[in-house]
């Protein structure tokens, strides 16, 4: 499966072996599909029309996942939140509110209230870090405050710039995660 799908080293397999259930990364986090892929009856040994299948199942289980962690992360502390859902999820909707709190505080032109908000975000993860924690949860975490970092390093650029308006280049110039539903 790693050849055909980044991310995704295998899948798991029930009802002898004739239904994928969930799929696995290379660090060994699961996900269990929103729909069963048969592999069996009409897709008996057609692996491309199941393939699809599973692409497309992957693609509407991260949406899922990833739909329910932005609905958590507004709801509980980012500390508790990060180390309850799968890295590439906990990673999107990071992202995702990061662009939508700096066009908040863009808005309300006051980036530098959101600087240190970020400072302490960092901070708070940081400390996280330094405690227990499971080997994925150490992976993900790790890569949030990468992450973490250079949402800093930017606000703290924009704010040096005197940037407060959305419509300015140096904000527009910036990688930004949107939510858009289905349809």
């Amino acid at each position: 499966m790693g050849k055909a799908f980044e991310g995704m080293v295998a899948v798991r397999f029930e009802k002898n072996a004739t239904i994928i259930a969930g799929m696995q990364s290379g660090e060994g986090e699961t996900i269990d599909m929103v729909r069963e892929v048969s592999v069996a009856g009409e897709n008996e040994g057609a692996v491309e029309k199941w393939l699809l299948e599973v692409e497309e199942d992957m693609m509407d289980t991260l949406r899922h996942q990833i739909n329910k962690s932005n609905i958590a992360y507004a709801n509980s502390s980012r500390i508790q939140w990060c180390c309850e859902w799968p890295g590439q999820v906990v990673l999107g909707t990071d992202c995702y509110y990061w662009t939508i709190e700096v066009e908040d505080h863009l808005d309300r032109k006051d980036l530098a209230s959101y600087l240190k908000k970020l400072i302490d975000q960092l901070l708070a993860i940081v400390e996280l870090v330094r405690g227990e924690m499971s080997k994925l949860n150490r992976v993900t975490v790790g890569a949030m405050v990468t992450i973490d970092v250079h949402a800093r390093d930017v606000i703290q650029e924009l704010v040096d710039l005197g940037i407060d308006n959305k419509q300015e280049f140096d904000w527009l110039a910036q990688l930004r995660y949107y939510w858009q539903e289905i349809g």
